[in-house]
């Protein structure tokens, strides 16, 4: 009995601190289980922040390293550590510890933690939990906010491309808008690595396709002048050694007729072209779809006996696809070969063709030539026929081997 009373006592006891509870939590108005889902974020909170002040302690850390062997260095050197900036820092690195490695990434260099740590994301979510980006369960949340920012500022041009023709009503000589196009000469998309860098997220090859496909088609729209600010900012600068490249000068012959020259290498073959700027090619020519190719002066293209050393040659010209080249210019090529070696048609056309490439440069844009550059028609190639080796039968073959 005395048993029972007690368990009897404890249970009303109980009951009675559950009802206080409650009543508390419907005067505060919290429900119970949103205290347990804060206090499971909560820890989770805790723990990023955790990690993130970890972070910043050890940029800090480096950071102050940095400056020391900043005023370290400019003492070795004998210079003002106020005033020694990166470029005289990467001078003395080189002086001091000078490497032949191959790799530059391999050599010795001294430079802020900004710039060797990668960044890191921002918090993306807030204490109960809900992220900030709509795009956040896509796992690639600043990828797809820019695809669908470019989507929008397409639909926005056409818009005004719809408002401008129906005010204008298809007369776009009095439309200023229209008249003021896109310049963005000396610049290109960017790059996979510096997308990647610039949106702090990984991402395939197949979406950086997707992502040129929107931003060359946001380009080419004719109102694309009026979001020069934001194509910029997803644009980088060339390189001065692709913007500066040796482009022949356009001249003038005895008719009038402009003309351009250059010379291809191609192992121990040299061509020279000379492409020379016409209205109308002959009648023939049309009617046979031929351009206009005349080799040591006396020989056509059927010069080259196959089709595949003729496509070869030709590249330059149909790169373009519907804006071909084959009916704007009348080219002559001159080829000298080394009259030891054997006659190498594949070395021919790869002289010609680069002669080509390099003398169609002086009538194209900049945006042009660096698409050519892009796709090697512009460039080089250095690669000759392997030695033999002693001992050996040839470069890589061996003679067999006999027991006897």
């Amino acid at each position: 009995m005395i048993l029972r009373r007690f368990i009897f006592k404890n249970i009303q006891s109980f009951r009675c601190i559950s009802k206080n509870l409650d009543t508390q939590a419907n005067e505060l108005d919290i429900d119970i289980h949103e205290i347990e889902t804060v206090k499971r974020l909560n820890r989770a909170m805790k723990y990023f922040f955790k990690k993130s002040q970890e972070l910043e302690n050890q940029m800090k850390s480096k950071t102050a390293e940095f400056e020391i062997g900043k005023r370290h260095l400019a003492n070795m050197m004998s210079l003002d550590p106020e005033s020694l900036n990166q470029k005289s820092i990467d001078e003395a690195i080189e002086y001091l510890m000078p490497s032949g490695l191959f790799s530059i990434k391999s050599r010795p260099k001294m430079k802020p933690p900004e710039e060797i740590y990668p960044k890191q994301k921002e918090l993306q979510f807030d204490q109960e939990g809900r992220p900030f980006n709509a795009f956040y369960y896509t796992g690639k949340p600043n990828y797809y906010c820019l695809i669908y920012e470019i989507a929008e500022h397409i639909e926005k041009l056409n818009e005004i491309q719809y408002k401008m023709e129906k005010k204008y009503k298809g007369k776009n000589e009095e439309n200023e808008l229209i008249k003021k196009k896109l310049d963005i000469t000396g610049t290109k998309i960017l790059s996979k690595e510096a997308l990647e860098k610039k949106l702090l997220e990984t991402i395939s090859s197949t979406q950086y396709t997707h992502f040129m496909n929107n931003f060359e088609r946001l380009c080419n729209h004719p109102y694309a002048n009026e979001l020069k600010d934001f194509i910029i900012t997803n644009t980088e600068k060339l390189d001065k050694s692709n913007i500066l490249l040796d482009i022949p000068p356009i001249l003038k012959d005895e008719h009038g007729n402009l003309y351009s020259q250059a010379y291809g290498k191609r192992k121990t073959t040299w061509a020279h072209a000379k492409l020379t700027q016409i209205d109308k090619l002959e009648d023939e020519l049309i009617n046979l779809q031929l351009p206009l190719i005349s080799i040591n002066k006396d020989k056509d293209i059927t010069y080259f006996p196959d089709l595949i050393h003729r496509g070869h040659l030709l590249l330059p010209l149909t790169f373009w696809g519907h804006s071909s080249y084959l009916d704007t210019f009348k080219i002559d090529l001159r080829i000298q070969e080394d009259a030891k070696k054997v006659k190498d048609w594949s070395c021919k056309a790869g002289a010609c063709r680069l002669a080509i490439a390099r003398a169609i440069t002086s009538f194209l844009n900049p945006n042009q030539i660096e698409k050519m550059r892009l796709a090697g028609l512009l460039s080089y190639d250095p690669r000759t026929k392997e030695r033999k080796k002693p001992g050996q039968k040839g470069a890589r073959a061996k003679f067999t081997w006999r027991k006897r």
